[in-house]
């Protein structure tokens, strides 16, 4: 028999590997090497797939903040994630030239939400340059999914929000919401041109053409 490491399974916070067994004859036409690691391949895909992201906050929002900086890089940009150290800030984007920047506000859910928790300092983080992308996992595709917004529209709405809920509303915080008009109960076509139009700005995010990438 051959022995190899099998997948790795997770017990608490440990993991340990589970060794496998493969016959030295294998299966006729494959070789039991190949045989062996392809059923690693495969459990292995299968377990993260049905994996549960973390509940630690911190890690999750650690999570959405690289998987943005990551998907910038793959897009020729610089991203430099702040590691929280810079106030209002969580990645500074800029083109290879240094022509073009942008700064984002990274807020991560572990699961398919509709609305992010902002805090209460949305009216100084307004500006030209600045930015949130609104992130989620979706478990069910095993992924993460971004949506953009400027914060000039982000406080516009909070405002409104503000204004209408602080007073009634018990333990009020400001959250932003697919609804870019918090006046109306918006129908579920319109949310979901809502989040067609926020998805696209994020596919869509960076220097425009004329500028040197």
């Amino acid at each position: 028999m051959i022995f190899h490491w099998g997948i790795a399974r997770q017990i608490g916070a440990g993991t340990y590997f589970v060794p496998r067994a493969t016959s030295r004859s294998g299966v006729s036409g494959a070789s039991p090497v190949q045989l062996s690691y392809s059923g690693v391949l495969e459990d292995l895909e299968r377990d993260i797939n049905q994996m549960e992201p973390t509940r630690d906050k911190s890690l999750m929002g650690a999570a959405g903040m690289h998987f943005v900086a990551s998907e910038l890089s793959l897009r020729g940009l610089i991203a430099l994630p702040t590691i929280r150290n810079t106030a209002g800030i969580d990645i500074v984007v800029v083109n290879k030239s240094g022509t073009w920047q942008a700064n984002l506000q990274v807020k991560t859910s572990r699961s398919k939400v509709s609305f992010w928790p902002v805090g209460t300092h949305y009216e100084k983080w307004r500006g030209q340059n600045n930015f949130y992308v609104f992130v989620r996992y979706l478990s069910a595709e095993s992924r993460f999914e971004a949506f953009l917004e400027s914060s000039n529209r982000v406080a516009e709405q909070l405002s409104v929000r503000s204004a209408r809920d602080k007073g009634r509303v018990k333990d009020w915080a400001p959250c932003w919401y697919f609804n870019s008009d918090p006046t109306t109960r918006p129908a579920k076509t319109y949310l979901e041109k809502e989040k067609d139009r926020l998805r696209q700005q994020w596919l869509e995010f960076g220097p425009p053409a004329k500028t040197e990438t």
